[in-house]
């Protein structure tokens, strides 16, 4: 399994891989190979699709392929958009294509949790006792009285207790409203993150410990290292299944043979697939 010490994986390389080829699919749709191109799209998205799907996908590798999921979707775009490419017999496939939900609840707790696994087994990993001895008299008496107020099995609750709190947020999160939601969310996280940049003070110790204030104050003091926030990434998930309805709407659009003038009345005429899911309203699409 994997620790929080491993070597990242070059995700980078995947990235320039699926740019080039779906670059090249651009190219030969231009050329009149339409099906051929979706053909790898719609590769590349099964791909990613399956990454997101993993029961063991880490958070870098989500937020990967949700990008790479996002970055195909405007290449679908590009398509859609140029009037000199004929869409006859593919819409469908291309339908199929953007409805693709990435559920955010279910792949934010998958992701979490290897997280937390890994922050786990960091932890888990930190002596219990820490002499010193090794340090000569000043350093080791530092690591001796670090030792002395580090309570592991405590700092370890905290932790898988701090994760399961971020997950429970998350899957309570509404869809409709999400952005509301989020900066409401985004300014109690930047002032709980500001009242947290300076080491626990004792009268907040006392209060949560009580008289033994100092037993977990080394714990207390890695705990307080910079934690991301996490609400931030399922937004990229909700906001790239928001995009794909953008696009599924613009391909309905094309699509209809008798538009009219008015983009809204237009709208109205798609019926429910490429609903804004922020809002729940055709006539938002383009908020």
């Amino acid at each position: 399994s994997r620790v929080i010490s491993d070597r990242i994986p070059r995700y980078s390389y995947l990235i320039d891989v699926s740019k080039l080829m779906g670059a090249k699919a651009l190219l030969d749709i231009k050329k009149g190979g339409l099906s051929s191109g979706i053909d790898w799209f719609e590769s590349d998205l099964n791909f990613y699709k399956r990454i997101c799907q993993s029961e063991q996908v880490s958070l870098i590798a989500l937020m990967i392929a949700v990008a790479e999921f996002k970055i195909n979707f405007s290449e679908v775009s590009k398509i859609i958009e140029d009037p000199t490419i004929d869409l006859a017999g593919n819409e469908d496939r291309l339908r199929k294509m953007l409805t693709v939900e990435l559920d955010t609840g279910k792949m934010m707790e998958v992701a979490l949790t290897m997280e937390s696994r890994m922050s786990l087994e960091f932890f888990n990993s930190l002596p219990e006792d820490w002499s010193g001895e090794e340090f000569g008299f000043e350093g080791g008496f530092k690591e001796w009285l670090a030792g002395l107020t580090f309570k592991k099995n405590m700092t370890v609750n905290q932790v898988a207790g701090w994760y399961d709190k971020n997950i429970k947020e998350i899957q309570a999160a509404p869809v409709e409203g999400f952005p509301s939601f989020f900066a409401q969310h985004a300014a109690r996280f930047k002032e709980k993150e500001m009242a947290n940049n300076s080491s626990p003070t004792f009268k907040e110790l006392y209060k949560k410990y009580g008289v033994f204030f100092f037993k977990n104050y080394s714990g207390e003091l890695l705990l307080n290292i910079a934690q991301p926030d996490y609400m931030r990434y399922a937004g990229r998930i909700n906001d790239t299944n928001v995009f794909g309805r953008l696009v599924l709407a613009q391909l309905e659009l094309r699509l209809m043979a008798d538009r009219p003038e008015d983009i809204s009345e237009a709208l109205a005429k798609l019926g429910p697939e490429p609903f804004n899911p922020y809002t729940c309203f055709l006539s938002t699409l383009d908020a």
